[in-house]
């Protein structure tokens, strides 16, 4: 085994790819928006008479559409992690432009959301990002099963 099919491998175990852990991460921090935004408490400001006495979550104060925003990252992130998957194990070129495709729509969606949710938006759109662009093509990489690490056997 090569150096970089070692540190793949732990205790007989084989560990799931860079990638493949950032897109998870972005995922669960997508889950971690909806969850900020169903049960955090927005206190407001000392100016708005009815937040003084009473806190609301930002899905009271908002509206339940908010959830379509805030939860959009997580479930676009899961689709780009199955192309980021096809590209990596079937050699798919067009499945690496979707997923590109996928988490451009993933950044601009956690902007749009920066001015609501605060620094919480940012997270899944940077994993999303690592994860697109350490996803290798199939072949590219020692550990690619279906292809090896040489597609093409030379004669």
């Amino acid at each position: 085994m090569t150096p970089k099919e070692e540190s793949v491998r732990v205790r007989g175990r084989t560990r799931a790819p860079r990638w493949a852990r950032l897109n998870a991460a972005a995922v669960a921090m997508g889950g971690v928006l909806v969850i900020v935004a169903l049960t955090v408490r927005d206190h407001g400001s000392p100016a708005d008479p009815d937040q003084v006495l009473h806190s609301y979550t930002l899905v009271q104060s908002t509206g339940a559409g908010i959830l379509a925003l805030v939860g959009a990252p997580a479930m676009l992130s899961v689709a780009a992690g199955w192309l980021l998957h096809l590209k990596s194990t079937r050699r798919s070129e067009r499945a690496g432009r979707a997923a590109w495709w996928l988490t451009c729509l993933i950044c601009t969606l956690c902007l749009f959301g920066l001015p609501l949710v605060g620094a919480w938006a940012l997270p899944p759109a940077v994993l999303q990002v690592a994860a697109s662009a350490l996803a290798p093509l199939a072949g590219e990489h020692p550990t690619c099963r279906r292809w090896g690490s040489n597609p093409r056997p030379s004669d």
